[in-house]
């Protein structure tokens, strides 16, 4: 299984090392590792729902969340107020953006944050937010949202339904993580990475798991042989656990990063370590069984309803 779960379901490359990760003017660094894990009371303070996006947004609805822009857009400095960028802030690896993705936001974000117990941090996707809500919800919200005639309707749902922090402060005073509902496969998930993605790249991770991680090859396996997975790298939760979860997975890719050349690949195929770390983080949550995981739905949005024209 991953992790001990609750589902809401029903409710609706430059050469280089990835660079010490810093938070805040007085550093420190992710590989900061807090043993304790015991749930603590959230503070009445709310460090934003970071929205990850390589196109230029809408004001989000709600001041709960914050846009972090990446690729095309990042830079020392944001077109809009409402936003950071993966490289506002040294140390960075907005450069890598193009093969680890939204990994260049989680990056920033947690050098901006430092690991607290008592406050949350979140990501997603600019068109895959978390919904609090049943499933035809989900599907209406997607359906409205298709004409400009009826978007208003998607726009007004999303409002009321979307995933807020304030939201996520109340769920997780009896979960640690909030993350999608994980999809079902037909095949392992194993067998669907070497269908989909280059299969050398996957027996590399795998050689280093057994290397530098023996502790979680067993949860490797189990998820390799699973048929379900969390997707995304899309998550909510305290501040500790992803720096403790950061200092895992960095060391981990940026071993495979040596491993592993690119520069032949198509768009697609280069965005491997995303990919990857898109399974690494279910392993993550697999081994630390102590975890209680909350499964949230996520809803696909059209362009139309968030990027700015």
């Amino acid at each position: 299984s991953l992790g001990r779960t609750r589902s809401f379901g029903l409710l609706c490359r430059p050469a280089g090392p990835i660079p010490l990760l810093q938070h805040g003017p007085s550093g420190g660094c992710c590989t900061q590792l807090v043993q304790e894990n015991k749930l603590s009371p959230l503070r009445n303070t709310f460090m934003p729902i970071y929205i990850v996006s390589h196109l230029r947004l809408k004001r989000p609805f709600d001041k709960d969340f914050r846009v972090i822009y990446v690729g095309p857009l990042s830079g020392p400095s944001s077109p809009d107020d409402f936003a950071v960028t993966d490289a506002i802030q040294s140390p960075h690896m907005a450069d890598k953006n193009k093969s680890f993705c939204e990994l260049t936001a989680l990056y920033q974000m947690l050098n901006l944050h430092a690991p607290s117990k008592d406050e949350l941090i979140g990501l997603v996707h600019y068109r895959r937010p978390f919904v609090q809500g049943p499933k035809w919800l989900c599907r209406i919200i997607r359906t409205t949202q298709k004409s400009k005639f009826t978007r208003g309707i998607s726009n007004a749902l999303l409002a009321n339904y979307s995933l807020t922090q304030r939201k996520a402060a109340v769920l997780l005073q009896d979960h640690d993580v909030i993350v999608p509902v994980p999809v079902r496969l037909k095949t392992s998930v194993e067998e669907r990475y070497m269908q989909m993605h280059v299969a050398s790249d996957w027996e590399k991770l795998k050689r280093i798991i057994e290397v530098q991680q023996p502790d979680y090859l067993a949860a490797f396996e189990q998820l390799a042989n699973g048929r379900s997975m969390y997707l995304y790298n899309m998550f909510v939760g305290r501040t500790e656990l992803m720096h403790r979860y950061a200092k895992w997975l960095f060391p981990i890719l940026e071993s495979l990063e040596t491993q592993i050349d690119i520069s032949d690949r198509d768009t697609f195929q280069k965005r491997v370590f995303g990919f990857l770390a898109e399974r690494l983080f279910n392993v993550f949550l697999i081994k630390h069984t102590e975890l209680k995981v909350l499964h949230l739905p996520v809803v696909q949005l059209f362009n139309e309803s968030v990027v700015a024209t």
